[in-house]
């Protein structure tokens, strides 16, 4: 090993050997300091069948010495040599590294070295120390046989057969070619510069059975690429979110010579006034690469927008792209105190407003991409926040069950190992053990969230996961305090992501506006003997207002408008005759806008149902429903909360048919007329509301008291549902009653909270609508509108 050109050290075996038989063998270390004329011995110790099997030495006069052999030797140590010229030598056994029989050079840039470490106590791997010797950290799991590092982060190796070449310090070795033969003392590799290196091999294992040199030359070349970076789900957003992620973007350097990055431009564009509702825009350097800001990010630029979908240029100190090495930028919003509900968030990066220069020369570069590509990783809508927590004030909002002892090594607690918020999320630790099988353990809300707000409810968290297979993580919701679950997804099988990924759940289809309990669920039930590490951090429930369209202003036809608008809206069907067989897909409310007198549907096919809804949490009400002779009025395929009301279904093979496992749904003041089958239902649900049920043109029964309704129940064929209070006249009150704001018949909270959405001005309000949540008779819609509502629907007053 050179410390410089006339300074050199040299480390080996001495002793003497009489008709093949050893004795006093000793390892030792000389120094030269005249180029190898005259050596010096600095130091020796008896052998115990060791031998130097590393060398290395940096200009500073520091250097190091394995003599850690991983076949025979009983007493391996390690020579350190500091910049006076004075030698330590320790046993050591914690990494013993090999060639492959014979000694290496040990790498060192300045006071960085690497060795690799093969058989040793500590865990095999690529050892990189940053104290000439002092202390090693692994780096990687690789273990190059012979290596020579030019920089800190280029390095050359050989791997046996192959020759590989890395670029962030060792931490990767992408192969390179073939490199020859497979050991044993006799390759060798040497670097001379980043782009330039020579290695050897002596044949043993190659093809050929020779020896043979190799030379590497990399050509100057600069290029790089911007490519979106860390994937972020899209996601929702209440007024006054900071560092909210908008826009993860890779910079890639393709070449072979350093490129410096200094300035970008970031455009803005959706339906939000980028102008006045995002308060600051910043660009952060990801260091992690994990898509969401955090302490180990760097800001280094920020700004605003002058108008709505405009752009900031955002100039910064250079930002250096090393050869095959990403880096990751992201770009942030905060936003201001008064968002409007449904407006929608994004940012872009264009490729040719990117400003780049070659570090040496400092000549202009552009990346490899079209000048106008845009890139887009992410869009937000604005919400109404119902429910949040960051968890940084406890677990007080929680119940969390506390299994210790051998089955959770750490219960649900706070950590801040991982977070998104300022310092804390959720977590827990489940390690292996026989006492876990078919247990399940929950972090369980305490209080319901309300969901009546009309609208879309979105539950939104960011979570990260490791664990081994068969464990089952849920998410999971309740409507009836807990007595039942709902999944609103399962993770199975999960990879351990290495960074947390943001979840969009759709609470609105599954709980439809009840009051909602969340848990985030352990299940060992099928399996038991596997660990687990769950992080979760800012849960929050978003509300949207569903989108009314009608039909056939904005759609021509049901279906068209079924198809194109998105989960949560409501579908008015203006008077008039439709033919069409509909299929349902998605949660949304369909309902006519003057009653079932005026608004027919009937069946295009007749071998298909009217309405086939394959949804949970539809509605349709309103409606006239007849000639699907071989099939049904209204079909519900694995659908779940539904609502049918208000409709007059005739003429049909079957009126409803609720199919396996169709469960939970309610059907009520619907006349069903000569039908072949009036309803067939195999599931579990109610075909009444409190007081008053359906028409049934079948029904038998009597009406003793006079009250209209049948002194008889009405059982549903295919199961066990029964009508309590069938109706003795056809239902003929399709027109909503004084506050019944969503047409279903009952008065709710959920009336007047749109009677306060039609006073605060953001939902529309036509005659009709005025008619009904116009209660106090005063010609417009008020709070005191809503509170006369709120108080009706408790039974406090009547309207």
């Amino acid at each position: 090993a050179h410390i410089s050109t006339s300074h050199i050290i040299a480390a080996g075996t001495v002793g003497c050997a009489v008709q093949g038989y050893g004795s006093g063998f000793y390892d030792a270390i000389w120094e030269s300091t005249d180029a190898g004329a005259t050596w010096e011995l600095k130091t020796c110790w008896k052998q115990d069948y060791g031998s130097c099997t590393g060398l290395g030495a940096n200009s500073d006069g520091k250097a190091i010495a394995f003599f850690t052999p991983y076949s025979y030797g009983a007493e391996r140590r390690v020579a350190l040599r500091d910049i006076s010229g004075n030698w330590s030598v320790k046993w050591d056994d914690s990494i013993q590294t090999n060639s492959g029989y014979g000694p290496a050079d040990v790498s060192m840039i300045d006071d960085t070295a690497w060795v690799s470490n093969t058989r040793g106590t500590l865990p095999h791997g690529l050892y990189q120390s940053s104290d000439a010797g002092q202390n090693w950290t692994k780096i990687s799991c690789e273990t190059p046989q012979y290596m020579d590092f030019a920089s800190l982060d280029k390095g050359f190796g050989l791997f046996g057969g192959s020759a590989h070449v890395t670029y962030d310090g060792g931490e990767t070795w992408p192969y390179q070619s073939n490199g020859g033969g497979m050991c044993c003392g006799i390759n060798q590799i040497w670097a001379f510069d980043t782009t330039h290196a020579i290695w050897h091999e002596g044949g043993d294992g190659d093809p050929n059975d020779r020896g043979q040199i190799f030379t590497y030359v990399e050509p100057r070349e600069a290029n790089f690429e911007v490519l979106a970076g860390v994937n972020i789900n899209d996601g929702y957003v209440g007024s006054k979110t900071v560092n909210t992620p908008m826009g993860s973007y890779k910079f890639f350097n393709h070449g072979s010579v350093p490129i410096v990055v200094n300035a970008l431009d970031l455009f803005a564009y959706g339906s939000g006034d980028d102008k006045n509702d995002v308060s600051a825009v910043k660009l952060w350097l990801d260091a992690n690469a994990n898509g969401y800001q955090d302490g180990s990010d760097t800001l280094i630029g920020s700004g605003i927008y002058s108008a709505d979908n405009g752009s900031i240029h955002l100039s910064f100190t250079d930002i250096l792209l090393k050869p095959q090495v990403p880096v990751h930028l992201l770009a942030t919003y905060d936003f201001g105190d008064h968002l409007m509900i449904g407006n929608t968030y994004f940012c872009y990066v264009k490729a040719g407003d990117v400003q780049a220069k070659i570090q040496d020369t400092g000549a202009s570069l552009a990346p490899t991409a079209p000048s106008n590509y845009p890139i887009v990783t992410r869009q937000v809508t604005a919400g109404s926040v119902v429910f949040s927590d960051d968890f940084e004030s406890g677990l007080d909002k929680w119940a969390a069950d506390n299994i210790t002892g051998d089955c959770i090594s750490v219960p649900w607690s706070l950590t801040d190992e991982m977070y998104i918020s300022p310092s804390h999320s959720a977590y827990i630790w489940g390690n292996r053990s026989t006492c876990n099988y078919g247990r399940k353990n929950n972090l369980t809300l305490k209080e319901p969230i309300d969901l009546s707000s009309n609208g879309e409810h979105y539950l939104t968290f960011w979570h990260k996961v490791w664990m081994e297979p068969v464990i089952e993580l849920k998410v999971e919701a309740s409507t009836d305090d807990g007595v039942s679950w709902e999944t609103l997804k399962t993770y199975e099988n999960i990879n351990n992501s290495p960074y947390p990924v943001y979840e969009v759940l759709d609470l609105s289809e599954h709980c439809c506006g009840y009051h909602t309990l969340i848990r985030f669920q352990l299940d060992w039930t099928s399996g038991w003997y596997h660990n687990v590490k769950w992080y979760i951090d800012n849960v929050q429930d978003i509300s949207i207002p569903n989108q009314r369209i009608y039909v056939p202003d904005d759609y021509v036809t049901i279906q068209s408008a079924v198809d194109n608008v998105s989960a949560g809206s409501t579908v008015i069907v203006r008077d008039g005759a439709y033919t069409e067989n509909i299929n349902v897909d998605k949660h949304l409310a369909i309902e006519s806008e003057n009653g079932s007198a005026k608004t027919i549907v009937q069946a295009a096919n007749p071998s298909y149902p009217v309405f086939k809804v394959t949804a949970n949490c539809v509605k349709i009400s309103g409606f006239t429903i007849e000639n699907a002779t071989g099939d049904a009025g209204i079909y519900l395929e694995d659908a779940k909360h539904c609502d049918i009301f208000n409709n007059s279904i005739s003429n049909n093979d079957y009126g409803i048919y609720l199919c396996y496992p169709s469960s939970n749904n309610l059907i009520y003041h619907n006349n069903l007329l000569s039908n072949t089958l009036n309803a067939y239902d195999s599931c579990t649900n109610q075909w009444n509301i409190t007081t008053t049920g359906n028409y049934w043109s079948d029904y038998t029964g009597n009406d003793a008291n006079h009250d209209g309704i049948g002194g008889e129940s009405y059982p549903i064929p295919g199961g066990v549902n029964i009508d309590h209070h069938p109706l003795m006249q056809p239902w003929g009150g399709d027109t909503p009653q004084k506050g019944d704001l969503n047409s279903d018949s009952i008065l709710t909270p959920a009336d007047a909270a749109i009677a306060l959405e039609i006073a605060a001005g953001s939902r529309p309000c036509d005659a009709a609508m005025l008619a009904a949540a116009d209660v106090s008779g005063d010609g417009r819609v008020t709070s005191l509108d809503a509170l006369m509502i709120l108080q009706a629907a408790g039974g406090k007053i009547e309207l």
